[in-house]
């Protein structure tokens, strides 16, 4: 039961608990899954900032496909040129996207979690861009 505590945990999520209770007196841990394929961007669109030059505005959809809680994912926001050519890079962990009102600790299963995040991209002529949720 230990060697596949995390399929076990994935498989039956109502044996998490016990699983973590196990794991606590024995000195094991139990990480939340992280199935990138079951994370889905439902939704993104990117604003420019007519106030505050070279600020925009990434408002983007996220869901947990799987039937089960994961972690939450690292998001990379790319601007890109006309021709789809990398411009910027930005890695955000989940401490940098995750909203207020959204739970801390999980990405709960079968959930969709909106974000809004706003940054600065001084000297970018950007004409698109991709986000891409992964986990390292």
């Amino acid at each position: 039961a230990l060697v596949f505590r995390s399929e076990i945990v994935q498989s039956s999520p109502q044996m998490r608990p016990f699983m973590e209770s196990l794991c606590g007196a024995l000195g094991c841990e139990l990480p939340l899954p992280r199935n990138a394929a079951d994370i889905a961007i439902e939704s993104s669109d990117i604003q420019p900032d007519a106030a505050v030059e070279a600020r925009f505005t990434l408002y983007a959809t996220l869901r947990n496909r799987a039937n089960f809680q994961q972690d939450y994912p690292f998001l990379e926001i790319t601007l890109t040129d006309s021709r789809d050519k990398a411009l910027v890079r930005r890695v955000l962990e989940p401490k940098q996207w995750l909203p207020a009102g959204a739970p801390k600790d999980t990405f709960p299963a079968n959930r969709e979690i909106p974000t809004r995040i706003v940054f600065d991209a001084p000297g970018v002529a950007a004409a698109g861009y991709r986000v891409y949720a992964f986990y390292p």
